[in-house]
């Protein structure tokens, strides 16, 4: 079953020993897959926003009463985990001195050097897309924050089709698969779902979305 980012947004969920809320999701064009998790483990009057893999995030265990998400890393990981503030605030931050001690269920380890440039790529994303040999789509190569593209016009070759309301992915390849239409959106396409494979194009400064020609409208 697929899960709504949409419905993450805001959710609690426990990181380590603390409980969080789910603040934003980082995942890259070309594929769709989810990178980076962006959660506040700060307390009632403060924010502190951690930058962590997408590989941590795990869901519900399927405890009685409880379905929060989780992230699967310790105390001591999360305190080490490099701290958010936005692109720019993210300049100020020396990572060459974080240790890569993030490690995933599955061993692997996550380099903050990593992070931090991509990261960077978010503030100095240019209009440059793939080059395209007719086989495939035409996309930005960096990576996009989920809560960026809710509300953006989507367009095929006929014309709007709506505005996304939501991003659904996999949770066990991490990777998005339908992009959702606004149900009470203009036109019969309202409520859609749309697969993320549809995409061409991302229009100049993440302004709209472009999908290949969807055919017959529903309705």
């Amino acid at each position: 079953m697929l899960q709504s980012l949409r419905n993450l947004h805001g959710s609690r969920l426990r990181a380590g020993d603390r409980e969080g809320t789910f603040s934003d999701a980082f995942f890259r064009v070309e594929d769709g897959c989810l990178t980076h998790v962006l959660v506040d483990v700060g307390g009632w009057l403060s924010t502190d926003r951690v930058l962590v893999s997408s590989e941590l995030l795990m869901p519900p265990e399927g405890a009685e009463g409880d379905d929060r998400w989780r992230l699967s890393l310790s105390e001591e990981a999360l305190e080490a985990a490099p701290r958010w503030g936005g692109a720019k605030e993210a300049e100020g931050i020396d990572l060459l001195k974080w240790p890569p001690v993030i490690v995933g269920p599955f061993g692997s380890t996550v380099s903050p050097i990593l992070m931090y440039e991509q990261i960077r790529a978010l503030q100095e994303r240019e209009e440059a897309s793939i080059a395209s040999d007719g086989r495939g789509p035409q996309i930005s190569r960096d990576m996009q924050r989920a809560s960026a593209w809710f509300g953006l016009p989507a367009f095929d070759a006929s014309g709007e089709l709506g505005r996304v309301q939501d991003l659904e992915f996999d949770p066990d390849s991490r990777r998005i698969l339908a992009i959702v239409l606004e149900a009470n959106g203009a036109g019969p396409d309202g409520g859609r779902e749309i697969p993320y494979g549809a995409l061409r194009h991302i229009g100049g400064e993440g302004t709209h979305l472009v999908f290949q020609d969807l055919g017959v409208r529903s309705g």
